[in-house]
């Protein structure tokens, strides 16, 4: 990210705006799936080694396990957000309308990841985390929107799954990184409705 765009994102997390649009919804999901993804692995990766982080990445080993994770955990957190938005912003629609979000819902999905330079362990892109999220977004869809810590259930125990930590030096911290996973979507979305308008944003997203 360049600098300028640096400033940007932060001076809108301090000082956020309504969503309103479909491009301030897709900055949002970007911004905080990053965050929720990168500051976990971070501070349990310190916490564990006990570490400061630019020491960890100076071993080459590490460096990719850890790059691997985060951009891992970044999608499977953006793919959460995305579930949680489509199922609160479609509940009421008709199914025509709630189609055409799925379809937005999908291309969002696909924007993002697209939009950062491909990680070095996926030359080949994203193509089966896009088919992955299709299929679940699908599935959501069958059923009445599932409470958000269920469905960040989802990313917190794959970004558990996805830690640089050896597994023999992480058995008895599944619940308090989870934990900690959910907590940071929940106050994501929470956030996210404060700010969001709801009818201007779907006018926005259904080209009404």
């Amino acid at each position: 990210m360049a600098f300028a765009d640096r400033v940007t994102a932060i001076r809108r997390w301090f000082n956020p705006g309504p969503i309103d649009t479909a491009s301030e919804l897709q900055a949002f999901l970007d911004e905080r799936a990053a965050f929720v993804a990168q500051k976990n692995i971070v501070a349990y990766c310190q916490m564990k080694t006990r570490t400061y982080l630019l020491d960890l990445l100076k071993e080459k080993v590490f460096q990719e396990a850890f790059d691997r994770s985060r951009w891992e955990s970044f999608a499977v957190v953006l793919s959460d957000l995305l579930i949680i938005v489509d199922g609160d912003l479609g509940a009421d629609l008709k199914a025509e309308e709630r189609s055409v979000l799925a379809a937005r819902m999908g291309a969002m999905y696909r924007a993002i990841l697209d939009d950062h330079p491909r990680p070095a362990h996926r030359p080949e892109g994203w193509a089966d985390a896009f088919e992955a999220f299709d299929r679940r977004l699908a599935m959501a869809r069958l059923a009445p929107p599932k409470p958000v810590l269920e469905v960040a259930s989802h990313s917190a125990e794959r970004l558990f799954a996805l830690l640089p930590i050896h597994d023999s030096l992480r058995t008895r911290d599944g619940m308090s990184v989870e934990g900690g996973v959910r907590f940071l979507i929940a106050a994501a979305t929470d956030a996210l409705g404060r700010r969001m308008r709801r009818e201007p944003l779907l006018a926005d997203l259904l080209d009404r």
